[in-house]
């Protein structure tokens, strides 16, 4: 089961079905920022997804390295200032 939402952090971030306050779309490293912020901000109660944050953040490494070209286009041409 774990292993079926490998790189979740960074499908998520990638498809924006999470908001951010200061970019659309794509972040660089979004999967990775998604599985740290999921971490530091879970409370004791959800340590299940603790768990599978943690083990998901080197799948979400790799995937937004391989993305990596579409989020600096977004992050910095798109919704750059």
């Amino acid at each position: 089961v774990i292993l079926s939402q490998a790189g979740c952090g960074t499908i998520i971030d990638t498809f924006s079905l999470i908001e951010h306050d200061d970019v659309s779309g794509p972040r660089i490293y979004g999967g990775v920022r998604f599985d740290v912020e999921s971490v530091s901000g879970a409370d004791k109660d959800s340590a299940i997804i603790t768990l599978i944050c943690i083990l998901d953040l080197p799948f979400s490494l790799g995937l937004d390295t391989v993305f990596l070209p579409a989020s600096l286009i977004n992050e910095l041409v798109i919704s750059g200032d």
